[in-house]
C-alpha cells in the first residue's frame, strides 16, 4: 500500500516586538577629579554645550552624581563609559562612570 499523506504544520509567529533596554551613563563625584576634566569630557564625549556641561558638572558636585547621557543602547553606553574612564585614567583621575539600565 502506498499512501500519500500531506503534513500540515502550523507556525505561530510572535508579532510582539520587545523593545531593547535603554541605558544611561552616570558620572559620580569624587574629591580628586577636577571639574574642568568632568566638564571637558562632557563636551568632548557627549557633545554637551559648554553651558550644559558646566551646569551638569555643578550638579554632579552638589548631588553626588549626574546623568551624562540617556536612552542609549547598552553597547553604546558601555563604549562611552569606557572612553571617559580611559581619558580619566590617562590623567590619573579616579572618576567613576557607570551605565544604568533605565
Amino acid at each position: 500500500m502506498n499512501s500519500n499523506c500531506d503534513v500540515l504544520t502550523k507556525v505561530k509567529i510572535n508579532t510582539e516586538i520587545e523593545m531593547p533596554k535603554l541605558y544611561s551613563v552616570v558620572y559620580f563625584n569624587d574629591n580628586k577629579t577636577t571639574s574642568l576634566f568632568v566638564a571637558q569630557s562632557l563636551v568632548d564625549v557627549f557633545d554637551h554645550s559648554i553651558d550644559a556641561a558646566l551646569a551638569l558638572t555643578e550638579s554632579i558636585d552638589k548631588n553626588g552624581s549626574g546623568v551624562a547621557a540617556q536612552d542609549l543602547a547598552k553597547e553604546i553606553a558601555q563604549h562611552l563609559r569606557d572612553l571617559v574612564i580611559s581619558k580619566a585614567r590617562a590623567q590619573e583621575f579616579p572618576l567613576v562612570v557607570e551605565i544604568k539600565e533605565q
